[in-house]
């Protein structure tokens, strides 16, 4: 991260929201007012408010009044939206892997993670911002790979490996590594952060482990939902244990998540 010559960029105005999306006692104005100075935030969360998946009637014609209809929750989930699609939006040729596939991964992931979080008792929106940026990592390993080996291709091996053999044996660390460390650097939560660091063994997590095991569960639904196969194994059996999901459960929640992800590719071919 230090030798790259830029990150992906993330507005201020979206890494102050951050500690203030997670503490509920925050004013709805103070957001509103932050909201109002970042237009590509404004614009999603009025157009979210004005949707006909809201219903709630008459146009909302201001921010604040956009954010009172949605809720404190809806507006922390529309926030992590524009940030992941502010990440996600190009190609990573490193992987293989285009700006579609990659938006779909992230909102397959987002879906899953957000279906599965009363199981353990968290939040749901704070999942799905989980699953948004689970691979975030992949961004900043692209970026260093194109600046220092253009010809260099990462090599998928599935669910769960993904590409972290590869990574390891060019980097010595994972995109897990190099997103979680990004996103400490956007003054994300430890509730993001470490899970999306553990994400490929949850046993080593040293807090949210909970969330860990959460997100290796989810990545096999994205994988599920996103490839053109069923992954060939199952999540471990302490990580289906500890999110509480059978085998049958998982191959029932495939068509759920794939259903939501094509709703949600609707609504962004009709934004």
């Amino acid at each position: 991260m230090r030798q790259l010559k830029a990150l992906p960029p993330v507005p201020k105005v979206m890494m102050r929201l951050q500690p203030m999306l997670s503490d509920y006692n925050t004013d709805l104005n103070e957001i509103a007012n932050l909201i109002r100075l970042e237009r590509a935030l404004a614009a999603r969360v009025l157009q979210v408010s004005n949707s006909a998946y809201v219903g709630l009637g008459s146009r909302a014609r201001s921010v604040e009044e956009a954010i009172n209809r949605l809720g404190f929750r809806e507006v922390r989930r529309i926030v992590s939206v524009v940030i992941g699609m502010k990440i996600m939006e190009k190609p990573l040729p490193a992987y293989g892997i285009g700006a579609r596939d990659l938006w779909r991964q992230s909102i397959a992931c987002a879906i899953a993670a957000e279906h599965l979080a009363p199981n353990i008792g968290e939040d749901a929106g704070a999942a799905y911002t989980l699953g948004l940026l689970h691979s975030v990592g992949m961004v900043v390993v692209n970026a260093w790979v194109a600046m220092v080996s253009p010809q260099t291709h990462l090599i998928a091996q599935g669910f769960p490996d993904d590409c972290t053999v590869s990574e390891r044996n060019l980097l010595g660390f994972t995109n897990a590594d190099t997103g979680a460390e990004m996103l400490r650097m956007w003054d994300f939560p430890d509730s993001v952060v470490e899970p999306i660091r553990a994400q490929y063994q949850p046993v080593l997590a040293s807090n949210h482990a909970e969330l860990a095991h959460l997100l290796l569960v989810s990545r096999w639904l994205r994988s599920a939902v996103c490839e053109a196969t069923l992954p060939a194994t199952l999540p471990e059996p302490r990580s289906m244990a500890v999110v509480g999901v059978e085998e049958t459960t998982l191959y029932d929640l495939v068509p759920v998540v794939r259903d939501r992800l094509e709703q949600a590719s609707k609504l962004l071919e009709a934004a």
